[in-house]
Parts: structure tokens; sequence; C-alpha cells
């Protein structure tokens, strides 16, 4: 079984993961929301939505794993 400090740094290791991958999503949104042209009738709802819903996700394990870190800290 892992000590508590090695959960800790297995959880920041992947909360790090988890940050590098959200900052590739809000990048992929603005990607798509800039490469829309209203005028040419070119639009990405789809796509757009489920970077969204990726970004959300992202974001909700984010805070699971700070939430364990300080759980793991509080003891």
């Amino acid at each position: 079984m892992p000590s508590i400090e090695e959960e800790i740094s297995a959880t920041e290791q992947e909360l790090l993961a988890l940050q590098e991958e959200l900052a590739r999503a809000q990048a992929k949104i603005r990607q798509l929301m800039e490469s829309e042209d209203p005028v040419q009738g070119i639009f990405f709802p789809q796509e757009i939505h489920e970077a969204r819903q990726e970004k959300l996700r992202l974001v909700f394990d984010i805070q699971f794993r700070q939430g364990r870190i300080r759980r793991l800290r509080a003891g």
C-alpha cells in the first residue's frame, strides 16, 4: 500500500497532466470558434460542443484531484 506522500505525489502528477489537457481543450475551443465564418456559412457547433463537454469533464477531474490532495494532507 502506498504511503500518503506517494499518493499525494501521484495525484499531483495526474493533476498536472489534466491541467495540460485542459489547456489543449481550451485552445481547441478557441481555434474552432475563430475558424467559424458566418458569412461563408462555416460553423462547427458539434465540434465546439464536444470540446466544451471535454473541458467541463477536465475541470471536474481537476477539482476532484485537488480535493483528494487536500483530504490526504488533512489526514
